[in-house]
């Protein structure tokens, strides 16, 4: 609907990471009958070794998917050895730290927050957000390995997809040097299927081709591309 992605710091809304997936129980990834190559599985496998790919290359990569089906998604990627990070719950420890800083009230901030766009406290309210972010950004850019980037609505409320953007370009822009070890990006975005580019809440997400966003299709969420055969984990397949 369109309320996903509204996020009030009062609150703290979630996009529902905890909340039950209405598929039906994911197939076992072993079982003794041969798996039928039906377009769906042929679909699966294709996005199975686009991640593979992905995680050992590096790469910024905006994952979309059905927002009641977020918790399986979430579980399925977690295969992939990526750490999990919640932008919601990151951006707010990095604003707090900044209110502190800067000797602002956590209550006052919350106001300000409450009162929307249309505040008087707003525009001071997006340069202690700015500040937050780019301790963020510092931190993503530190992190070894994938980080599978979840609830980042707040990007949305605040008006900062640009925030991707940096990250995405960052990623492009490795030397090798160590400036940079995040080796790739992937957000996970809660989206109905009839948005035909990534969006959140309203909002374009910056991706500059197809190759960086896809939609995690229902087979492969339901391991359809697995059953049968006692396919290899990503641990092994990932690298060192």
């Amino acid at each position: 609907s369109s309320d996903h992605g509204k996020y009030q710091l009062r609150t703290q809304l979630t996009v529902g990471l905890s909340s039950r997936s209405s598929l039906q129980p994911r197939l076992g990834t072993a079982l003794d009958a041969p798996v039928q190559l039906t377009p769906e599985v042929a679909d699966a496998r294709q996005l199975e070794e686009r991640l593979h790919r992905a995680a050992e290359e590096g790469a910024f990569l905006v994952l979309a998917v059905e927002p009641r089906q977020l918790s399986r998604a979430r579980e399925e990627l977690l295969r992939f050895q990526v750490s999990e990070l919640s932008l919601e719950a990151a951006l707010l420890r990095h604003l707090r730290t900044v209110a502190e800083e800067k000797k602002v009230s956590w209550k006052t901030v919350l106001a300000a927050d409450a009162a929307g766009p249309d505040g008087k406290r707003w525009p001071k309210l997006l340069k202690l957000v700015g500040w937050a972010l780019d301790g963020l950004q510092a931190e993503l850019l530190a992190t070894d390995g994938v980080v599978l980037l979840t609830e980042p609505g707040l990007l949305a409320r605040y008006d900062r997809l640009d925030t991707l953007e940096s990250l995405r370009d960052a990623l492009s822009a490795r030397t090798g040097t160590g400036e940079t070890r995040l080796h790739g990006l992937w957000l996970l975005l809660p989206q109905d299927a009839q948005h035909p580019l990534p969006v959140l809440d309203g909002k374009a997400v910056p991706v500059i081709t197809g190759a960086q966003w896809t939609r995690l299709p229902a087979s492969w969420l339901l391991n359809v591309h697995r059953a049968g055969s006692t396919a290899a984990s990503p641990a092994q397949e990932s690298r060192p």
